[in-house]
């Protein structure tokens, strides 16, 4: 019977006092809320439970999802730029319209990986004369790298060929240095 007993009470300690203190459960983690693509699925893939949210949570993903569908639909998207346009109704707006055309998430909502990949490559374009040729043409020219970078980017190929045929120029020439 004694080992019943023991069984049955819950464990505790003391505390500092002498008190005897009941353990306090821990909590069970809450699982996190749903993010912006999981109500942008929802809005694709099903429009009947996305209608049924409160307004509360459609008007929170307002400004967010005109950003995405105003890459497909600026027009639309342009309509709803007012600061006081209710959320919630734009949002149910572009679920009634979009759900009929769309079955799944259409690919133009994810895009954000292709303007990395863009500036990644605009980045790997360089002059291809060497620096002295460089240097040589900021001193004639009266400019300084920093402007010849700044052309370079908004003329690039008019650039390079000046360049080449600057280097070309001076390699063949008896001009000073």
């Amino acid at each position: 019977m004694a080992k019943k007993e023991i069984e049955d009470k819950e464990p505790s300690s003391k505390s500092l006092f002498g008190d005897t203190v009941k353990p306090v459960k821990e909590k069970e983690m809450k699982s996190s809320a749903p993010g912006l693509f999981d109500y942008v699925n929802m809005l694709f893939q099903k429009p009947k439970a996305f209608t049924e949210l409160p307004a509360y949570t459609k008007s929170k993903q307002f400004f967010m999802m005109q950003r995405f569908f105003a890459i497909k639909f600026p027009i639309q998207a342009q309509m709803f730029n007012h600061t006081k346009m209710n959320g919630a109704e734009a949002v149910q707006y572009w679920c009634d319209s979009l759900s009929k055309m769309h079955n799944s998430t259409p690919s133009w909502i994810f895009n954000a990986l292709k303007g990395a990949k863009k500036s990644k490559e605009e980045k790997k374009k360089e002059l291809n004369v060497e620096e002295a040729t460089i240097i040589e043409y900021c001193k004639r020219m009266q400019c300084s790298k920093r402007d010849l970078d700044e052309m370079y980017k908004f003329f690039p190929d008019d650039i390079q060929q000046e360049l080449t045929s600057f280097e070309k120029m001076i390699k063949g020439s008896t001009l000073k240095k």
